[in-house]
């Protein structure tokens, strides 16, 4: 492996932490009706112990798309190495997602109490805050991390 091709497996792995954000606030919680919508608005109306997991069709679909893309402007080793980067995002936002909504605890104070917390906020709070899900500080990057009292008080219009 070059050094290249760890630069794109990381440039892909950050990009996705950036897409998910922006995904999640313009696709998924948009005004325009699809069905990507109505699965994730079915998801919020039960987030404790419902998982909404991507079907394995989805993920290789989508997959399949991005390294198209990829290979159409990198050559084949860099592509497969940005390609594996993305997928390995994915699947840790896959996995994670799921654990977050089942009845593992994570030790307080860590990552992954964190992750659940963030998560958490956005189901139980206020959906239009802490949209980030792998890393919950890109919320800070996109003002999206509000003060918790205050995104209540917003939702509830006081």
């Amino acid at each position: 492996l070059s050094m290249t091709d760890l630069a794109l497996f990381a440039t892909s792995i950050v990009f996705w932490w950036f897409q998910e954000h922006i995904l999640h606030r313009k696709a998924l919680h948009s005004n325009f009706d699809r069905m990507g919508k109505r699965i994730h608005e079915a998801h919020h109306d039960r987030p404790y112990h419902h998982v909404s997991i991507d079907s394995a069709e989805l993920i290789m679909g989508w997959l399949l798309t991005v390294h198209v893309f990829l290979r159409a402007v990198l050559p084949l080793p860099l592509a497969l190495s940005a390609t594996i980067g993305y997928a390995t995002a994915g699947l840790f936002y896959e996995w994670a997602h799921y654990i977050v909504h089942t009845k593992v605890k994570p030790k307080r104070g860590s990552f992954w109490a964190r992750v659940r917390d963030n998560h958490m906020r956005h189901h139980k709070i206020n959906e239009k805050y802490w949209l980030a899900f792998s890393v919950p500080g890109i919320d800070d990057l996109f003002g999206t991390n509000p003060n918790v009292k205050e995104a209540r008080r917003e939702k509830i219009g006081k």
